[in-house]
């Protein structure tokens, strides 16, 4: 982290950084981050996390060599399972999925694995996660579009 360091556009990002004792330059977006800084954030870490689902059976208990599985990425593109015809994906593509992440005992998280096309990008955020959570009650996670939507 010190020698190639991260990089960022947003300058709230870059002054986080900067007060919080990385070298930041400003103007490339680049921060470097010392040693003692990496070190001593390992050391305040928790050697236990939860992820809470929306029931307590599924929560992942995040610590020692515990490894869990779990949908996630962004298709834009699906098989209808009725058809057989590749297509956008819908939101009902997502609460369906969800469904089946339910269902299996080997998934443990639902991350959005496709991205609903039949709804405008500034209600996408809330109505996949409303989707997703009443299908599901493992853990959801995921990210968002805008920092509005979040």
């Amino acid at each position: 982290m010190k020698r190639t360091g991260i990089k960022s556009r947003r300058q709230e990002v870059l002054q986080i950084f900067s007060q919080g004792g990385a070298e930041v330059d400003f103007e490339q977006g680049r921060v470097r981050i010392p040693s003692s800084l990496v070190e001593d954030a390992i050391n305040k870490a928790p050697s236990k996390i939860i992820l809470c689902g929306r029931d307590e059976k599924n929560d992942l208990v995040l610590e020692d060599k515990k490894v869990y599985f779990g949908t996630g990425g962004a298709a834009l593109k699906v098989l209808d399972l009725e058809t057989g015809k590749v297509r956008k994906p819908l939101l009902k593509d997502i609460a369906n999925i969800a469904r089946l992440v339910d269902a299996l005992d080997n998934i443990h998280f639902f991350i959005r694995p496709v991205v609903a096309q039949d709804i405008p990008r500034e209600f996408l955020d809330v109505n996949k996660y409303y989707v997703a959570l009443s299908n599901t009650s493992k853990h959801v996670m995921g990210s968002a579009y805008s920092v509005k939507s979040a």
